[in-house]
């Protein structure tokens, strides 16, 4: 198994302070042509001199974004699968594969298990295969880890929550993505448990900047690795100033290096 490949596409992903910066663009399969990615190649050409580490796109987007990625940039390719107009929206299926993401380009790919769902155990089986596969080529599965909640939704149970990081990491993540929204004392429990990279999906649930920002430094004070993000950035009235001002918090003083062309 190509484990060098792994870490040091890792070590890229994470950059030299172990933060996680990620753009979540993987929105439109699930809901739609939502306000702020009904045209994604211009919010991505818009975002170009904000410090990202990477972006994660279905595949049928990756063709429509690749010109638009910085090279700083690593692509994030997500298999998983499932819409909010079905029945089922929380169970996910693999819709695409890992060789199919590697032609694409992938740095990384992604994977959801959506756990209390009844159907937990195919997901979990799907991602076994996915991180077996992966990491026989080289490439870090980046791991959504979403404890029970409406779908789409946040957890506020931080017990849930742990579980569903550490099962992640023993099904053999790189690195786990929670749903976990809850104060940071909660997502300390979860850090605490999870011995991998633990990334939280959209932040807190706050309605002012300011307070977001605020509530982000608790949580990476409390061991978060970094933030995945998607609507709070896309849906901003000005989302490079949104998304830099994010970033500012997540790296601090240790700030990534962007190349000149993409300034």
């Amino acid at each position: 198994m190509s484990l060098f490949g792994v870490e040091r596409r890792q070590r890229r992903l994470e950059g030299g302070a172990g933060r996680i910066f990620v753009l979540a663009l993987d929105h439109g399969l699930a809901g739609g042509p939502l306000p702020g990615i009904e045209r994604p190649t211009d919010l991505v050409r818009g975002l170009q001199a904000v410090p990202f580490s990477g972006v994660l796109v279905n595949p049928g987007m990756v063709r429509s974004i690749s010109a638009e990625i910085p090279p700083a940039w690593s692509l994030i390719v997500h298999l998983s699968a499932g819409a909010l107009l079905g029945s089922m929206p929380g169970f996910k299926v693999l819709s695409s594969t890992v060789e199919h993401a590697v032609s694409l380009g992938a740095d990384a790919v992604s994977v959801q298990i959506s756990f209390g769902d009844s159907r937990e155990d195919r997901m979990i089986a799907d991602a076994r295969r996915v991180v077996d596969l992966a990491t026989s080529l080289g490439l870090p599965v980046f791991l959504m880890a979403h404890a029970p909640a409406e779908p789409g939704g946040s957890s506020e149970d931080s017990g849930a929550a742990a579980h569903a990081a550490r099962a992640a990491a023993e099904v053999g993540a790189s690195i786990v993505q929670t749903n976990f929204a809850g104060p940071p004392d909660g997502l300390r429990e979860i850090a605490h448990g999870c011995p991998v990279p633990l990334v939280v999906a959209g932040g807190p649930k706050c309605s002012t900047e300011d307070t977001f920002l605020d509530a982000l430094r608790g949580m990476m004070r409390a061991g978060a690795a970094g933030l995945s993000v998607g609507r709070r950035v896309f849906s901003a009235a000005d989302p490079p100033a949104t998304a830099q001002r994010i970033a500012d918090v997540i790296f601090g003083s240790v700030r990534p290096l962007i190349p000149e062309a993409a300034r």
